[in-house]
């Protein structure tokens, strides 16, 4: 897209010995690249969750780590110490290590925002 000469915008994209800036040019590319990369990514996603969220809207499937989502405050605070005394005599946590993160900060995120569990 060309401007006319002795115009604001082709002043604007010369430097300062009236040649064309490839440096600006070069810029603008990469910042175009860089939105085509960010909207496909967004295109993506909206393939894969929207219809995954419209399947069974307000259904929690069963899952082994309830507690993850339904309260992931208790899990992100216990998961500090490695010893859990509320099993029995006391057992080590093993699986609350490898929920701490990233998933036990996401769904506390999620319960912080009051977004609903079948959507987190």
């Amino acid at each position: 897209m060309s401007q006319p000469p002795g115009s604001v915008a082709a002043d604007a994209l010369r430097d300062r010995d009236g040649k064309p800036d490839r440096h600006r040019d070069s810029a603008l590319d990469r910042s175009r690249d860089h939105l085509a990369g960010v909207a496909s990514y967004l295109f993506v996603a909206a393939v894969c969750y929207i219809p995954m969220l419209l399947t069974k809207p307000g259904v929690v499937s069963d899952d082994t780590k309830t507690y993850l989502y339904l309260d992931p405050g208790t899990l992100v605070k216990s998961a500090s110490s490695m010893w859990n005394p509320g099993v029995a005599l006391g057992t080590v946590t093993h699986q609350n290590i490898g929920y701490l993160l990233p998933m036990g900060p996401f769904f506390w995120a999620f319960s912080a925002l009051h977004v609903p569990i079948w959507v987190a």
